[in-house]
């Protein structure tokens, strides 16, 4: 990065263990939170390991988290820019896109494509696709 500029990211490394289970080990330098959709529909955000965005402090240490992923769970990665809207708060953004993400835990605005890859169907602020873990 140049001196004096500062950016978002969130790093993931997905891990399957011997038994199949899977895991999301991340940190996230100022970026939202994955969201975390059951196949039932229940959604949380994964608010483990935040930190500082990236050019802010290069000596600060960098948190990490690791969440275990439920068998045919979908983890949601999305851009600020999802969920705000001009003229309205961000928790009527944060609120809808928990709407959202809940319907696609029960499959019903996403088809799954190969390789466990969902398409959703391209509507203004909604993700063009999202990963979905085997049961």
């Amino acid at each position: 990065m140049y001196p004096h500029e500062t950016a978002t990211c969130l790093y993931g490394l997905l891990d399957e263990d011997d038994d199949g289970t899977w895991t999301l080990e991340f940190s996230s330098a100022g970026h939202p939170p994955p969201r975390l959709i059951t196949h039932d529909g229940d959604t949380r955000y994964l608010t483990g390991g935040r930190g500082l965005l990236l050019g802010v402090d290069s000596d600060s240490p960098r948190p990490h988290a690791t969440e275990p992923l439920p068998a045919r769970s979908t983890v949601l990665l999305y851009t600020d820019g999802l969920m705000e809207r001009r003229g309205e708060g961000l928790d009527a953004g944060m609120t809808r896109l928990r709407q959202h993400a809940a319907t696609l835990g029960q499959g019903q605005a996403a088809q799954d494509g190969p390789g466990g890859l969902l398409a959703v169907p391209r509507k203004p602020q909604t993700p063009s696709a999202v990963r979905r873990w085997p049961a």
